[in-house]
């Protein structure tokens, strides 16, 4: 009976160490999925690039940087993307948590460069501005 107690809270320790060592891993993907699509996105929406905002935020965080969703705000000045990525558990299974989803929070937006006055800059860039709410992530 000892042996067995000892044998679940080691496989328990276990499934914390990897499965949150690959929740940190995950998180990390997530954010550079979510700072890679509001920086796509700003650059459309202040004029750098052409195309749709939207789809190009979407593009940039789901398909070039394989999150599994995206939510995309745009606002006046500024591309809020929240990316989702969901990694499958390992040990976490064997206790019913297949799954373990993080998400990552990003946005980027439009502003005019603060130069010295002998330097006139007219030009509009897009700059990204972490703003990171509290660690999401969940076993589902």
């Amino acid at each position: 009976v000892i042996v067995t107690v000892a044998m679940l809270a080691l496989i328990g320790m276990l499934a914390l160490v990897l499965d949150g060592g690959f929740a940190y891993a995950a998180r990390r993907s997530a954010q550079n999925a979510a700072d890679a699509g509001a920086l796509a996105g700003a650059n459309v929406l202040c004029g750098l690039q052409t195309g749709n905002v939207y789809n190009t935020a979407w593009e940039y965080t789901v398909t070039r940087n394989h999150a599994d969703d995206a939510d995309v705000v745009i606002g006046t000045s500024s591309v809020q993307v929240t990316a989702t990525v969901i990694h499958d558990s390992f040990f976490a299974g064997i206790f019913g948590q297949d799954t373990v989803t993080v998400t990552a929070y990003a946005e980027a937006g439009c502003y005019t460069r603060v130069l010295p006055q002998s330097y006139h800059a007219s030009r509009r860039a897009a700059h990204c501005v972490h703003r990171h709410r509290p660690k999401a992530w969940r076993m589902m």
